[in-house]
């Protein structure tokens, strides 16, 4: 196959393959299907990025490879197959022997791979023949020799597992420690130190020798060529293992991931292509599964190398048919196993004749992944299935063999929490036929009836792997994570012409696109309450960094708690200004000076306040007016709804704030649309239809009226001007709320721009101290005494500004902080007007706990306090606020949900993202009043402390979910993450009409 030219680019496109012409990519893959299949997949993806490819093969595996060669030419994709002639029979293996799945005992396999290494010379040969020079090698981490190859052409060498991030990292630490030397026994647990979460396993479940007498040389040959390496290509993608992806760059080289490699074939037919000859009728496949309901089908395939025992098919058959679900099957029979045959033929396949489809051999199995009939698979958990089912957001039900296998099974059951075991005994040996069952009938039965069912475990398995397929899937997209990456790789692999060439076009690129925004001009109103100005603060910051120009409208009282803001925008040169209104506090019935939500004395006064506000209306529509720029955009909160009238007045588009998270957005939403709480007494429970996963809760857990009388006109503004409004902007980031946020849009209509976490702004300790109020404790104390406690050792309590604890609860609070007998610190509203309170902690109480607790009595610096090392989990109200800044953190959370929204952010931390563990909150406190009993005992309060602060594995677990979360939230914010694009987007598409044209 000859290069071919790639039509129908766009003229972005065009200008990056001028760049990119000249470079030229050599894949070499191992022969074998599971490691073929995604080098082919990456040549596609390079191809289609503008590299050109060769990709090195042998005839019979060309002709295994017929419909990927018929799919790039078709696409006009400059790909061309660099075929060598094998020498299988000068090295005693049968003539035409050229792929592993080819070797009849694994004996051979030594042979193989020396066979593999004789094409050495003739690759080398063919590489200098070329008309279109070689400008990297990317190969297989098998084929050592071809770093040979790659000094010998002064090119770089890249390195191809197979393998993800995950397993990668523990099979070098497994090589660079020597772990598994002088361990006889294969069932000693073996810990892997440096790893970045707690991992043991079994020295005969971790990847080490290949299993083959003989090959310890051909082993260690690979390891110091891998080491040699100038980078690793990986068939995966950020957002699945950003914890493991950056342990794994501090410890090698340069990582590209540029996967899910599989999300190449876009269509049915490249699916059924993929790989081998299928070895049943694709049509006649689709026809039966769309027979069956979305959903219902378990699909069963054990890969290609797999070699399982007659007797263990014989089991699992049985388990499936006694499961009563239905199920695809692809299995190994035939001459190999006539027993199987035998009993397939003698009553099985009848008995299930109308549920279950039996494949033998290769399956079109992307092609079933994808159908929606398909609810569960249940696979080896070899890397290349693993991804493929993660791509297709399916559940899965792990069977591990051997090899990186079981690594896979714990990053899918106990990392991702996408899957279950079904409970293997052993490790099969590749190339070693079991002899007995390692799985029972009874086992695969409960395992396959747990996946498919409703419980609540595997509606959360089933939610979030469809959110993880929706990452796969964006990965891939422009602008995501891997699609920039492959960009990146192929810009590194060119010579210094094509990068100095695509750097031009890159500057030329962003100089066009700081003109587009210069003028932009936001205008962002906050309703004037503590949790919900922090965040727009934040939000002008961010705006503003991108350089657009932000007028900030607050009134005077607000201005004054904003000094630090204000300090910190104009000491960075940022084009922020405050636009400050007089606020008619007495006018409406409020003292003079109250204009602040936490400043006035009952929630019955919060009606008065609100119109108050509303007053704002024309004054700020004269300023805006007089103001140059002429805005391009409002931003306000959802409270404010009377700015949707100045945006009409203005001809701009209005964006609604609303300081939730999308979860809660989402559920909101929903619950104004089809008027859930209307006529539904407290204590009944509320079904969400129409949420991408099942939720309920009581009424009284849910967002509804802002629980005052009278209210019920403005809340009706509120929805009415939300639904009016161009869209919504979030303080969240993509990789945290996918699925969320696909639904939110599809339900609503409305485009949302996630550009958070907003906190982020805050980069050093001294914005962090700044942020929100003058803080009631000197910053230096606080961190001086913080350094003197051990890393991830002290429990941060705090409930936010407007919950109003009582002083039995806050006794109970304090009493169950003390027989934790951890370090705390705990932000505590006391004072005069609790005076019982202040007189009980100086009753003995600080004095009990001076040496490991610190009490702060009112604004605590959460921020600086949150991000510092002494810090290991958080008690939180579940504000959204306090919750985007745990995770931002990376600090696991105890939740103590008070009102409002804070009830389903607790549902999202515990249940979903699993970062946080119930207290066990009884009852509801409606915002401004205060509640006389107490709601959660000092008991519940010890156990919850002890339980997160311990090293349990459950605690373990939510401080490395947190962890890889806050991993993940600053990267959203860094240049090419999902945040910091969606603001370049924003102030893009908010810019004016001049703007928009240029």
């Amino acid at each position: 196959m000859s290069f071919a030219s790639h039509a129908g680019a766009g003229a972005g496109d065009q200008q990056h393959r001028c760049c990119s012409r000249t470079v030229h990519f050599v894949l070499v893959p191992m022969m074998a299907q599971g490691h073929t299949i995604p080098m082919t997949d990456m040549a596609r993806l390079l191809a289609e990025h503008g590299a050109q490819i060769s990709l090195v093969t042998t005839p019979v595996n060309a002709g295994r490879m017929a419909g990927f060669v018929a799919a790039v030419e078709e696409a006009g994709l400059p790909v061309q197959l660099l075929e060598l002639p094998f020498p299988a029979a000068d090295f005693g293996l049968p003539d035409g022997c050229e792929n592993i799945d080819m070797l009849q005992c694994k004996d051979d396999m030594r042979k193989f791979l020396e066979a593999c290494g004789a094409l050495r010379e003739p690759l080398m040969a063919r590489l200098r023949q070329h008309d279109l020079p070689p400008s990297c090698i990317v190969s297989d981490m098998m084929y050592w020799w071809t770093s040979d190859i790659a000094r010998e052409l002064g090119i770089p060498r890249l390195t191809f597992s197979g393998f993800c991030t995950f397993a990668s990292l523990a099979r070098d630490i497994v090589y660079r420690n020597n772990l598994l030397r002088d361990l006889t026994d294969e069932e000693e647990v073996v810990k892997l130190s440096g790893f970045p979460t707690p991992l043991e396993l079994p020295k005969a479940r971790l990847p080490g020798s290949l299993c083959v007498p003989g090959l310890e040389e051909i082993r260690e040959k690979i390891y110091d060529e891998e080491m040699r390496s100038d980078g690793k290509v990986m068939n995966s993608f950020d957002e699945l293992e950003t914890l493991y992806m950056e342990s794994y760059k501090q410890v090698t080289d340069k990582v590209w991931t540029i996967g899910p490699m599989c999300l190449c074939h876009r269509d049915r037919n490249t699916m059924a292509a993929r790989g081998n000859k299928a070895s049943l009728d694709e049509v006649k496949c689709l026809q039966w599964l769309d027979s069956k309901k979305p959903g219902s089908v378990i699909f069963v395939s054990f890969g290609t190398l797999v070699s399982t025992a007659p007797q263990q098919l014989v089991e699992l058959g049985l388990g499936l048919e006694a499961s009563n679900k239905p199920f695809i099957w692809v299995i190994k029979a035939g001459n190999k196993f006539p027993v199987v045959e035998k009993w397939l033929a003698d009553g099985f396949e009848e008995r299930v004749i109308d549920r279950g489809m039996i494949i033998r051999g290769w399956a079109p199995q992307m092609m079933i992944l994808w159908h929606q009939a398909i609810g569960g698979f249940m696979t080896h958990c070899g890397w290349n299935s693993t991804i493929e089912g993660i791509c297709a957001g399916v559940p899965m039900i792990t069977w591990p063999h051997f090899a990186e296998q079981f690594l896979n099974e714990k990053l899918v059951v106990d990392h991702l929490k996408i899957g279950m075991e079904v409970g293997v005994k052993g490790v099969t040996q590749w190339g070693s036929e079991q002899k007995e069952a390692q799985v029972t009938r009874n086992s695969v039965e409960t395992a396959v009836s747990t996946l498919m069912n409703e419980g609540e475990a595997a509606q959360g398995m089933r939610m979030r792997a469809k959110d993880f397929g929706i990452k796969a899937r964006r990965a891939l997209e422009e602008g995501g994570s891997s699609y920039n990456n492959i960009r990146l790789l192929i810009q590194e692999m060119g010579n210094e012409q094509n990068a100095s060439a695509m750097s031009s076009a890159g500057h030329a690129v962003d100089q066009q696109r700081k003109s587009t925004t210069m003028k932009a001009h936001f205008v962002l109103v906050p309703m004037m309450a503590q949790g919900h100005m922090i965040p727009m603060t934040g939000m002008a910051r961010l705006l503003a960094e991108h350089g657009a120009q932000v007028s900030f409208v607050t009134t005077p009282v607000n201005a004054a708690r904003m000094a630090g803001f204000v300090t910190a925008v104009e000491a960075a040169g940022l084009a922020v200004q405050l636009v400050k209104l007089p606020f008619p506090a007495t006018e409406f019935g409020l003292p003079d000076g109250c204009e602040n939500l936490d400043m006035i004395q009952s929630r019955d006064l919060s009606r008065n306040f609100m119109e108050a506000c509303g007053a704002l209306r024309e004054p700020l529509t004269a300023r805006l007016r007089q103001l140059c720029p002429p805005p391009s955009c409002i931003i306000s909160d959802m409270v404010q709804w009377w700015t949707g009238e100045i945006a009409r007045e203005l001809g701009i588009p209005r964006l609604t704030f609303d300081g939730f998270c999308t979860f809660a957005s989402l559920a909101r939403y929903i619950i104004f649309r089809d008027k859930l709480l209307d006529n539904v007494a407290d204590e009944e429970i509320v079904t969400f239809s129409g949420f991408p996963m099942l939720l309920e809760l009581p009424k009284a857990r849910c967002p509804g009226s802002l629980c005052v009388p009278g209210m019920e006109q403005i809340r009706d503004k509120m929805y009415e001007e939300e639904l009016q409004s161009d869209g919504n902007v979030m303080n969240s980031f993509q990789e945290l709320e996918t699925l969320y946020i696909e639904s939110f849009e599809q339900i609503t209509g409305k485009k949302v721009w996630t550009i958070g976490p907003m906190c982020l702004c805050d980069r050093d300790s001294n914005m962090m101290a700044a942020r929100g109020n003058k803080a009631s404790v000197d910053e230096a104390k606080c961190l001086q005494w913080l350094d003197s406690k051990k890393p991830g050792s002290v429990i941060f309590v705090s409930f936010g500004s407007l919950a109003s604890t009582a002083p039995q609860q806050l006794v109970e609070l304090g009493l169950g902080l003390e027989a934790s007998k951890e370090p705390f610190i705990w932000v505590i509203k006391a004072g005069n007007k609790f005076p019982e309170v202040e007189e009980w902690l100086a009753d003995g109480f600080e004095e009990r706990v001076k040496d490991r607790g610190m009490i702060i009595r009112g604004w605590a610096p959460q921020v600086m306090i949150l991000w510092h090392q002494a810090i290991g989990g958080f008690m939180t109200h579940c504000g959204w606020n306090s919750t985007i800044e745990g995770i931002c953190a990376g600090v696991p959370m105890i939740t103590w949900p008070h009102f409002a929204e804070q009830f389903l952010n607790e549902k999202f931390v515990v249940n979903l993202l699993k970062i946080g563990l119930e207290i066990g909150v009884k009852g509801v406190a409606q915002w401004g009043s205060e509640h006389k009993e107490v709601r959660v005992t000092r008991n519940a309060v010890e156990t919850a402390v002890s339980t997160l602060m311990n090293d349990g594995e459950a605690a373990q677990e939510m401080r490395m979910r947190a962890k890889d979360l806050g991993v993940k939230a600053r990267r959203a914010l860094e240049e090419g993450g999902s945040s910091y694009d969606n603001i370049r987007l924003l102030i893009q598409e908010m810019g004016n009409k001049q703007n928009a044209s240029g």
